[in-house]
């Protein structure tokens, strides 16, 4: 059964940049790249405009790398339900308030495409994440069935 799996700017970062000399770190980007070359096939992947928009700042070089490595990848719409939904998730949904870009990901991630099964956020589990959690967009009215890093 193919999937449908929504890509945050975080796993780009860890596939295209140096290798680190922090070993949890050096080990999540040896899994992202395991990821992106075989289990990211395993469904459909998008993307979406706060991805490219994330992934173009910091060093022009590293840029073109991480924007090289998401061209292939489709590109979601921004919607009205978008900011509504991210906002739900800042104000009750429990992400903090310097969290808005995470927000907006995960909104565009439910809201544009309801057959999203997976949204890749590697910050919302510690180290390297390996399980899947619910999220509180259900009660908004949406539905994202894992969140999380599903390697």
């Amino acid at each position: 059964m193919n999937r449908s799996i929504y890509i945050e700017t975080s796993v780009v970062s860890y596939l295209t940049a140096r290798p680190s000399q922090d070993s949890i770190i050096a080990a999540c980007q040896q899994i992202t790249r395991l990821w992106w070359d075989t289990g990211r096939r395993a469904g459909a992947a998008y993307i979406s405009p706060y991805v490219i928009e994330e992934a173009s700042n910091g060093d022009p070089d590293a840029a073109e790398q991480r924007l090289a490595a998401l061209r292939p990848i489709a590109v979601l719409p921004v919607n009205k339900e978008i900011p509504e939904l991210a906002e739900f998730l800042l104000l009750g949904g429990g992400l903090p308030a310097k969290a808005r870009i995470d927000a907006l990901h995960i909104a565009c991630g439910v809201s544009s495409n309801p057959g999203i099964a997976d949204l890749e956020l590697h910050p919302y589990r510690q180290p390297c994440p390996s399980t899947r959690a619910p999220w509180p967009v259900r009660g908004a009215g949406f539905h994202a069935a894992r969140i999380g890093n599903t390697l």
